[in-house]
């Protein structure tokens, strides 16, 4: 007698290009693989040619596993692990902690779903990401983004 089952699924296709010039990339994960991609090339650049020996900042990119289903998880980006992180990177003392992260600057970097042409509508006409328009700044009334500035 069977008492239950759990089944996951994954997604085993691979990236491809596609669209009348193959000016698409389809692939599983692709917000979260590009946003971690730019978010450490961009780290990584901004060290170059600096010695970092006496640099008074501290330059962090944190990238977390369960983006959707797993926020609030044990290692998710709404549990404590980075507070506590970044609380040993800086030492004992609160208030300097405090301090640190009032004067931080915080992005939660994201892809966002362009406009369907065939559902406009579903979209306020002066809220529309389009294709290649620049970027989207999103915003979410239950503050779910990291980004405070």
């Amino acid at each position: 007698k069977i008492r239950d089952i759990e089944l996951s699924l994954c997604d085993t296709q691979p990236a491809c290009l596609n669209g009348a010039r193959k000016e698409f990339i389809s692939a599983r994960g692709l917000d979260n693989l590009m946003m971690s991609f730019v978010c450490t090339k961009s780290l990584i650049d901004s060290c170059e040619g600096k010695s970092l020996s006496e640099e008074p900042q501290v330059r962090l990119v944190a990238l977390f596993d369960n983006e959707e289903v797993g926020s609030v998880s044990q290692q998710g980006a709404s549990s404590n692990i980075m507070t506590r992180v970044l609380q040993r990177i800086h030492g004992e003392d609160i208030k300097l902690f405090d301090a640190a992260m009032r004067k931080s600057f915080l992005v939660s970097a994201d892809m966002a779903h362009a406009v369907h042409p065939n559902y406009m509508s579903k979209h306020e006409a002066n809220h529309r990401p389009m294709i290649h328009k620049g970027l989207v700044v999103k915003h979410n009334g239950n503050q779910r983004y990291a980004t405070n500035r």
